[in-house]
């Protein structure tokens, strides 16, 4: 019997993750992307199609899994695919760890640890990994290590360290920039620092470390997450809290169960099976933030 033609929705960390969790098992045939500019490209012999070109070709099934499954939902509904051909993968089925993976990924944190540490500069862990060191996982285990620093100035100097430093001579270094200016930014602001492990993706995910710089207003703390921000109130990272994670001591928001209480919401030390961007506690629109300052300036 023929298996099912599978089609991947999205050919970014999940859908990579989605990719090795179904290859073994599933007759996967391609992927389909909202990046036009990956269209006819492969992953792992794959092609990738945009999403545009759907109408065009043989499948049974769109498998779909991440923060942004709604959305992808949306899309394909949008183009007449029915639910039926909607395959949704819970995000607590996919797995991003690998014994290699899990000594990479506490290798770089111990090295921007050391970093920060001898110079002084405050950190915090937010998000997912936040989550994770309270559910005792290692952070090897979600897509990236996100933290955020608190200024432009201490980006600056954290990336002029780690360029320069043989700790990181192994790893990839990628800093992005605001392309124009923003609300609260200018163009050629530090928008965060990506620092990533040289894996081969299609075995599996490298370790990356994900740094953003948070932008401040209304005593709170924004940071980019896709075209939107979520806010860490100031009052919740005042104060230093530091998280033993085995040799480590990795600095956290002072009042960290209140803050994943607001992102997650009261059940947060349970993982989701689904969990979409839009379900964060803490989202604010640009539209939203613009009204805020806007109202400040008044």
């Amino acid at each position: 019997m023929c298996k099912e033609k599978i089609l991947i929705f999205g050919v970014g960390v999940a859908g990579r993750a989605l990719y090795r969790e179904l290859n073994s098992t599933h007759n996967i045939i391609g992927f389909i992307d909202n990046n036009k500019r990956l269209d006819g490209t492969k992953y792992n012999n794959k092609k990738i199609h945009s999403l545009d070109k759907l109408p065009l070709l043989s499948f049974d099934k769109i498998a779909i899994t991440g923060i942004w499954v709604n959305s992808m939902k949306n899309q394909l509904q949008s183009l007449n695919i029915k639910d039926s051909k909607i395959m949704e993968i819970a995000d607590n089925a996919i797995n991003f760890s690998t014994q290699s993976r899990t000594k990479e990924t506490d290798n770089i944190m111990k090295n921007i640890s050391q970093i920060f540490t001898d110079n002084k500069i405050d950190y915090y862990i937010i998000g997912s990994s936040l989550a994770t060191l309270f559910r005792n996982k290692d952070l090897s285990s979600v897509a990236d290590v996100d933290l955020f620093l608190t200024s432009q100035k201490d980006a600056i100097s954290f990336y002029d360290f780690i360029t320069t430093s043989p700790l990181f001579k192994e790893y990839d270094i990628e800093k992005v920039l605001y392309l124009e200016d923003e609300i609260l930014v200018k163009k050629g602001d530090i928008k965060k620092i990506i620092i990533s492990s040289n894996s081969i993706k299609s075995q599996e995910e490298p370790a990356i470390v994900d740094i953003s710089i948070a932008d401040f207003l209304d005593e709170k703390y924004m940071v980019r997450h896709g075209e939107n921000y979520i806010y860490i109130p100031k009052n919740l990272c005042e104060g230093i809290r530091y998280y033993k994670y085995k040799d480590l001591e990795l600095q956290i928001p002072f009042h960290a169960q209140d803050y994943l209480c607001l992102l997650y919401g009261e059940n947060w030390i349970i993982p989701p099976k689904k969990w979409d961007q839009s379900d964060y506690g803490n989202l604010i629109s640009p539209a939203e933030m613009q009204i805020l300052k806007d109202t400040l300036d008044a």
